[in-house]
Parts: structure tokens; sequence; C-alpha cells
């Protein structure tokens, strides 16, 4: 699972500092969701949200930038729309999905 910055209003995904790419292939990886959106915090980009993109499944899931994922810490598990988000060192990228019977 790769952890992707997107801008919604372009569908152009975070490249670098200030730089946007249209090619996910292009795109600034990060480790994890909580750095992220700390990313899109700190340098004010009222404009993004996540992007999970699933490399095995050719599929993205958008997420919003929310502060609270910040503290998001390892091991901890957000739930999201009947997935579990799993913030887990064994996860690629830091982040997976599993489905969860739990509502948001």
């Amino acid at each position: 699972m790769r952890v992707l910055l997107k801008a919604k209003r372009t569908g152009h995904y975070c490249s670098g500092a200030g730089k946007l790419a249209a090619d996910h292939r292009k795109a600034l990886e990060f480790e994890s969701i909580p750095a992220a959106v700390k990313l899109a915090l700190s340098d004010q980009l009222p404009d993004a949200e996540i992007a999970l993109r699933c490399q095995h499944l050719a599929c993205e899931v958008p997420l919003p930038v929310l502060p609270e994922w910040c503290e998001l810490g390892r091991g901890q598990v957000g739930i999201l729309g009947g997935f579990a988000l799993v913030n887990s060192p064994l996860a690629c990228g830091g982040a997976r999905m599993v489905p969860t019977m739990f509502k948001p």
C-alpha cells in the first residue's frame, strides 16, 4: 500500500516541495498516513487528501486529511467507513486497511 498526497481539485500528486505530478508513479511516497497528514498541515495544503494506492489491485482509496491522524501511533487503529486503518510496522508503507464490523 502506497501513501500519497493528492490535490483534490486537479487530481495531481505531491511530488516534492511545492511540486505536483499528474502521474502517481512520480509522487512522493510517505512512510505513514500521519507523516502525510503532518506535511499537508505544516505546508498548509487545504486542497490535499490522502491517496492510498494498492499496486496489486490497481485501485486508489481517497481519505480526508484529519489532524487527529497525526497522533495515530504504530499499532493503533482508526475506523473509516467499515475498514480499520491499521498503522502497523508489518504493513507495507506503514499502513493497511482491513475489513471490520465496526461503524464510524
